[in-house]
């Protein structure tokens, strides 16, 4: 059983500053309970300031793998929970899926993270006497 629609999550208020730690695997398509071998999304672990823990979130396969070096901070592209909730004899168990669209390295700029250079003085030659 799962909920019909996801619920969508602010990111600064829910996370908190979030760093990249790695992958943790792939989610296979299964079909009537068997694994076809087809890559559906990958699961990534991230460090949560405000969850204070780490978060297990879900990328879709078509964005392709992310590597980047543990701890760069990231920004998670329109994070969702779905909820699916595992019936019990004792209880119900709750689990929660973090889907994004995508992962990215946050506010990285090349142009702004190159070291500037210092203008050299421009010599006109019409000054020269």
């Amino acid at each position: 059983m799962r909920l019909n629609e996801e619920i969508v999550i602010d990111n600064e208020k829910t996370f908190g500053e979030v760093k990249f730690i790695g992958a943790v695997g792939e989610v296979m398509k299964r079909v009537d309970g068997e694994t076809t071998g087809d890559i559906t999304s990958r699961r990534y672990n991230l460090k949560s300031s405000n969850q204070e823990r780490v978060v297990t979130v879900y990328v879709p396969v078509a964005v392709g793998e992310k590597n980047f070096p543990p701890n760069t901070v990231v920004e998670l592209v329109n994070p969702s929970i779905n909820i699916i909730p595992n019936v019990q004899f004792s209880g119900v168990q709750l689990n929660w899926l973090v889907n994004v669209d995508d992962i990215k390295p946050k506010n990285v700029s090349t142009r702004d993270s190159a070291p500037k250079q210092p203008e050299k003085p421009q010599e006109h030659n019409g000054d020269k006497k």
